[in-house]
């Protein structure tokens, strides 16, 4: 759980900003937030799926003749993607899942196909890695009236670690 603390310090006029955890923007709405206030942050993971693959991120291709074989051998750059909600950041999703916030890694292939039946054929090499669901719940504490403000808790989000290639035959 990540918390984010801000306190007034009225006897000098000034604002403390005081922070626990990873560093997050404070209230996503400044015009609801009240001196004292607390926003907390958690999420839970609803689902995993540690051999899934991007279908939309193609990091190479490779095609041979009838008869013949191709392969896609080499290091790529893939992205990790994050859906964020609540005012919630990137940097807090991924500390609360245990992955990097960084928006890509590098993967490497070493996949060969198997004999090409059909010049129509193409292999296709996608990031495989971690897919997981999750939902992100937001409480406003107040120190001051020591009363929770407000709770709130996100519809289904989703994240992608990749840390692999899969290579599939596929027509085209």
């Amino acid at each position: 759980m990540i918390q984010v603390r801000r306190w007034m310090a009225a006897s000098v006029g000034t604002l403390g900003l005081l922070t626990f955890g990873v560093v997050t923007a404070p209230n996503a709405s400044a015009s609801s937030a009240i001196p004292g206030d607390v926003a907390t942050y958690s999420v839970k993971v609803t689902g995993t799926i540690n051999s899934a693959y991007n279908p939309r991120e193609v990091l190479a291709t490779c095609s041979a003749d009838i008869g013949g074989t191709c392969a896609i051998t080499r290091s790529y750059s893939a992205t990790r993607t994050f859906q964020v909600a609540l005012g919630v950041s990137v940097k807090v999703v991924a500390a609360e899942l245990g992955w990097s916030s960084s928006s890509t890694t590098t993967v490497a292939a070493s996949c060969t196909s198997r004999k090409f039946t059909s010049n129509r054929q193409i292999y296709r090499g996608y990031p495989r890695g971690t897919r997981k669901w999750y939902t992100v719940t937001k409480s406003v504490y107040n120190v001051y009236t020591k009363k929770v403000r407000s709770t709130s808790t996100s519809a289904p989000k989703q994240a992608f670690n990749p840390n692999g290639v899969r290579c599939i035959m596929e027509t085209r």
